[in-house]
């Protein structure tokens, strides 16, 4: 289990591998609207495409709510039926790397490398 804080976000990512290779990952995003640099508005625009891009990858589901201010996105990506370079075409900016295997090696030192905290 991943955390990164940073400002007007909170995002908890769990990781299940076997072996090296990373079977599944969750994430849960919390995003404080009002310390985000754009309109309530946008902001939700923003968040629901993003969310409807996740759900544009077979093997992946994403929700989304909204409460008192706050957006939690909820992205759930199986990746014994999602293809990894699926995800990259759909969303580049939150997939990259060689291959169409994630490793947990290789993404808990990139954790390390932002500082996450590692629960």
């Amino acid at each position: 289990t991943f955390e990164l804080k940073r400002e007007g976000v909170v995002s908890t990512l769990v990781y299940y591998y076997k072996g090296d290779v990373v079977t599944k990952q969750t994430a849960k995003s919390e995003i404080d609207l009002k310390k985000l640099p754009i309109s309530e508005e946008e902001a939700l625009k923003k968040f629901q495409e993003n969310t409807d891009l996740y759900n544009s990858v077979k093997g992946v589901t994403a929700t989304q709510e909204v409460k008192d201010g706050i957006v939690t996105q909820f992205v759930t990506v199986d990746y014994t039926v999602a293809k990894l370079s699926d995800l990259k075409k759909a969303i580049p900016s939150d997939f990259a790397g060689q291959g169409d295997k994630v490793s947990f090696r290789s993404t808990n030192q990139s954790w390390l490398y932002w500082k996450v905290i590692i629960k």
